[in-house]
């Protein structure tokens, strides 16, 4: 099977290592075309249009919805092929490009590169039945695919997940300097985070005030996920106060650590010790 990858990001990349090593034919597009190049995988195209030329399946992983629709713009919804779109881009653009796509599936991606290298992501995929049945050699390639009906309860799931990972990360990040300001050594009070977050220790180094690395989840793409999750759940009839604080807590430290891992949270309160 011949696939495109659109975006050789952290999580675009780990998709296209996995791919080739399975014995896919890649065709790969990057807005920096030497990132795609340095993959050394596949052949590289220099526009979206000629990666995806004669593929079965293409996958587009972006970061943003404006990126997503900049390049969709470029690619011709007549040609009969699946795209998997599996940026974290909220519901609307999907819905908007699966006007024009007929095959068009949202399957936003729900692990860390890792994951996806080692085959072993989780895809919530919305959209027609007959498509995500077409592009299953690739979703098992990489991981394994739920089909979670529509295009706005795929981005629902996945923009819970996202939101829930920065609510948890907030609040250990102020409690974590809360109990270093009580006395506690970072040690001791990563412990007690880690008892009701265990999965922050993936983060450990960042807590216990070594860097901010590996960067797996920007701390400015978590802010981004976090506002689509806001746009999508937040409103006048449900309001959400303890997201729009985490939300507050991000912004605050994003123009100086946007690059870094989403930890870097923890600058807000350290800066205040």
């Amino acid at each position: 099977m011949k696939v495109a990858v659109l975006g050789t990001g952290k999580m675009g990349s780990a998709a296209a290592r996995r791919l080739a090593a399975q014995g896919f034919t890649l065709q790969l597009w990057n807005r920096t075309r030497e990132r795609a190049e340095q993959l050394g995988v596949g052949s590289v195209a220099g526009t979206p249009a000629e990666a995806v030329a004669g593929t079965d399946v293409a996958l587009s992983i972006l970061t943003g919805p404006d990126a997503v629709r900049a390049v969709y713009q470029q690619l011709d919804p007549t040609e009969d092929r699946v795209y998997l779109e599996m940026s974290t881009a909220g519901p609307e653009v999907p819905e908007e490009l699966g006007r024009r796509f007929p095959r068009l599936v949202a399957a936003p991606v729900v692990a860390p590169p890792a994951m996806v290298e080692a085959g072993k992501a989780q895809f919530l995929a919305g959209g027609p039945e007959e498509a995500i049945a077409h592009a299953r050699p690739v979703f098992e390639a990489l991981g394994e695919v739920h089909s979670v009906g529509s295009y706005r309860r795929a981005a629902a799931m996945k923009l819970m997940n996202n939101a829930m990972l920065a609510m948890t990360h907030g609040a250990a990040a102020e409690l974590h300097e809360a109990g270093v300001r009580a006395g506690l050594t970072p040690e001791e009070a990563f412990e007690w985070i880690k008892r009701h977050v265990p999965y922050a220790d993936t983060r450990r180094s960042g807590f216990l005030g070594g860097p901010y690395e590996p960067v797996t989840f920007a701390l400015k793409d978590m802010l981004k996920d976090v506002d689509l999750s806001l746009s999508l759940f937040d409103g006048a009839a449900y309001p959400m106060p303890i997201l729009d604080a985490v939300r507050e807590a991000f912004a605050e430290v994003a123009g100086e650590h946007g690059d870094q891992e989403l930890t870097a949270v923890l600058e807000r309160y350290r800066r205040r010790r």
